[in-house]
């Protein structure tokens, strides 16, 4: 939605989740009903007007800033990275997304790494003769490294994993680039919310009203969009209009 609402046709290729699972999740983002509600349809008639108006203004916007998204599910047969890219591609996006690298076709005669090597260099070369982003999901290993296929790193311009606390502290995820070619490194954090398939920036206010709401056990709303780095004071307060307090994760942060 974020690449379609800047005005790149996008292309989502899911071999994980059915449409109807990823429209779900969809809804819950862009109407902000917890997903478990849209998922038993446990909705009252108001909160089905407000999954339609968010559906109709997120289409508009897309539309008026010229993006598109699509979301595409292959036929009940696995198909090639070369088949997912050729259907992905007569949309003729800018971004296609591939979900993910495991749930592909493989070649029998080859092994896993070198079938995960050859589904990363094909992806390289499809990106590079058609001018468009191609982002592959894939699974790590307890290590944190790509599963399987060092050749999959090696063969990407840009590496990014995402991690969660190993103390399962709840609200942040650590986004960690470890490859860049020709740019300079950027890791990041971003926080979590599940109920309604969300993520936010942990330096944007509504962001950290999650955080601190999560980790301390109070209740935090933004009463601004407005951006403010975590170095000054933030706008968030509590029923009582308190200030935030000093929170050891913040200080961490």
């Amino acid at each position: 939605f974020n690449f379609a609402l800047q005005g790149f046709k996008v292309a989502n290729c899911s071999f994980e989740m059915p449409k109807e699972q990823i429209a779900e999740r969809s809804a819950a983002c862009i109407s902000g009903i917890p997903l478990h509600k849209i998922r038993a349809w446990n909705l009252t008639e108001k909160e089905e007007e407000q999954i339609e108006i968010a559906n109709d203004t997120m289409r508009n916007m897309i539309a008026k800033n010229g993006g598109a998204y699509w979301t595409l599910t292959p036929p009940d047969k696995d198909i090639s990275i070369d088949e997912a890219l050729t259907l992905a591609y007569e949309k003729a996006p800018d971004c296609i997304l591939i979900d993910y690298i495991n749930l592909l076709k493989k070649d029998p005669r080859q092994d896993l790494k070198d079938n995960l090597s050859e589904i990363a260099r094909s992806a390289k070369m499809f990106a590079k003769a058609n001018n468009c982003l191609v982002i592959i999901l894939a699974q790590l290993n307890d290590d944190q490294r790509i599963k399987y296929a060092k050749a999959v790193e090696e063969h990407s311009d840009n590496v990014i994993i995402w991690e969660y606390p190993p103390d399962n502290r709840p609200g942040y995820i650590h986004v960690k680039q470890t490859k860049a070619r020709n740019q300079v490194l950027f890791n990041f954090y971003l926080v979590e919310d599940f109920a309604n398939m969300r993520i936010y920036d942990i330096f944007e206010p509504i962001g950290l009203a999650l955080m601190l709401s999560r980790s301390s056990g109070k209740s935090y709303h933004s009463k601004t969009s407005e951006y403010f780095g975590l170095r000054r004071l933030i706008e968030l307060n509590d029923t009582d209009g308190v200030g935030i307090p000093k929170h050891k994760f913040v200080e961490e942060i």
